[in-house]
């Protein structure tokens, strides 16, 4: 995978070779916090003027904040037509979340991959 500019947002995520269907693509990593503490976490951010934070829910326990340290798996952009979702799949004792292909993605070609946020 690879990070570059994206017509959809600044920047996306590209393959940098073909991916098959329902293939294993990338580990969201970042820092793990209570679900409770989100919400105090989003005004920090807010005093600092940080207006965009990435705070991906895990279970009703964690939640994974990609706001400030992560890997490029943060930057796939989202779509109701998406090429790729993430599941939460159990790993050394601890949820964890996985982007899978839901089809073949070619190299680098536009999209980019995508996630799902559309019902």
């Amino acid at each position: 995978m690879k990070v570059a500019s994206s017509l959809i947002h600044r920047l996306g995520l590209f393959t940098k070779e073909d991916i098959g269907e329902d293939e294993m693509i990338i580990e969201l990593i970042g820092r793990r916090v209570a679900a409770a503490e989100v919400d105090a976490l989003e005004k920090h951010y807010q005093g600092f003027g940080i207006k965009e934070c990435f705070l991906f829910t895990v279970d009703k326990h964690d939640v994974i904040n990609c706001t400030h340290k992560s890997n490029a798996a943060r930057f796939a952009n989202h779509s109701c037509k998406p090429n790729m979702e993430a599941r939460i799949i159990k790993f050394g004792g601890k949820n964890c979340v996985i982007y899978f292909s839901l089809r073949a993605i070619k190299k680098g070609v536009f999209p980019p991959a995508i996630i799902r946020t559309c019902r």
